[in-house]
């Protein structure tokens, strides 16, 4: 008996690629996804499923950081005592470089840093809790140094910004920015002069909803939608901090948050020039600088508004202020521990 040998490998070839091809898909189904989908959650897949192409989170910010993989879910990690990012990374299915680029941080964090891992292989480890019945709000950083996080919405008004970048450039100082979609359509040359400032990006939604009253699938499609357009305008990522708009949220909301990869901020202090009755530069001066502790002030998140020419007059004297008492004004990344 002749047998064909290049017609029994081929025939091998192709009934091996069948295989690994069901193998790949059942991975797929495991994680809760279609493999297409980047976005992938663990737990409720459905609220990706009707994200663009183009507003595909993950894609965008694998993108950005040079990790061509699929992500098939993202875990949430409070990080203790003796924690590395190897054991970590680990211990999730994950890379050590991928999360320190993703959180960015560039050693292992302190501990009670919250991270966002993004699990591009199966985990060693099953967790106990998937990240869906896991609620975290931030409003405080590392309290062992003299750093504030600044941090400034951008929804409404423009006019201010360019005035507040000067006074930030001729500081050297960089802080981070929350803007909402919308604004990022409107103002793409100021969006890209903040990232050429180095300033940090965080996001802020599209259209400023209040994040409650929208579905899980709306909500991370409001935070997709802006991820996209930031990476597309700026080549900069929002990821992985989410500020809701109004600082509206239940723990729904913060669930959703957490399973599309971002980690839910909110504030130690509301400067409220964003509320009526307007403010003057003085009551911002004042309530900015002097409402805190010294002891409260270390590591505090402060929220101010991109579209408040009051607070743009009030910056300078923020800042001297707070280098006087010793104070350093930093990123939200640096502030919560690199």
């Amino acid at each position: 008996m002749i047998v064909n040998t290049d017609r029994t490998y081929q025939m091998l070839l192709v009934l091996f690629f069948a295989q690994s091809c069901a193998f790949i898909l059942g991975l797929g189904q495991l994680y809760g996804g279609d493999p297409t989908v980047q976005t992938a959650r663990a737990s409720t897949p459905e609220l990706s499923r009707d994200i663009p192409d183009r507003s595909n989170l993950a894609e965008c910010v694998i993108a950005q950081i040079n990790y061509p993989r699929h992500i098939l879910s993202y875990q949430l990690h409070i990080t203790t005592i003796g924690d590395h990012l190897d054991a970590i990374a680990h211990q999730y299915g994950s890379e050590a470089a991928l999360i320190q680029q993703y959180n960015h941080i560039s050693c292992s964090p302190p501990p009670g840093r919250a991270l966002i891992i993004p699990q591009t292989n199966p985990p060693a480890i099953w967790p106990q809790q998937s990240v869906r019945d896991q609620t975290i709000l931030i409003d405080h950083g590392r309290t062992d140094r003299p750093w504030v996080a600044l941090t400034i919405d951008m929804g409404a008004g423009s006019q201010p910004v360019p005035h507040m970048l000067e006074i930030l450039r001729e500081r050297d100082i960089q802080v981070t920015f929350f803007p909402t979609g919308n604004w990022i359509a409107q103002n793409p040359w100021l969006a890209r002069q903040i990232a050429q400032d180095g300033h940090e990006f965080g996001n802020h939604s599209y259209s400023h909803p209040d994040l409650r009253t929208l579905t899980d699938r709306q909500i991370a499609q409001e935070l997709a939608k802006t991820e996209q357009l930031l990476y597309d305008t700026t080549g900069a990522t929002s990821r992985p901090f989410v500020r809701p708009p109004y600082g509206a949220y239940d723990e729904r909301v913060l669930q959703t948050i957490t399973t599309q990869g971002y980690l839910p901020i909110f504030w130690s202090l509301d400067s409220l020039d964003s509320v009526d009755p307007p403010k003057t530069p003085a009551f911002l001066i004042h309530r900015v600088t002097t409402t805190l502790s010294r002891e409260e002030l270390s590591g505090a998140i402060i929220l101010i508004h991109g579209g408040s020419e009051a607070t743009a007059e009030a910056l300078p004297s923020i800042l001297d202020q707070f280098a006087t008492m010793g104070f350093e004004v930093r990123t939200l990344s640096e502030v919560l521990g690199q």
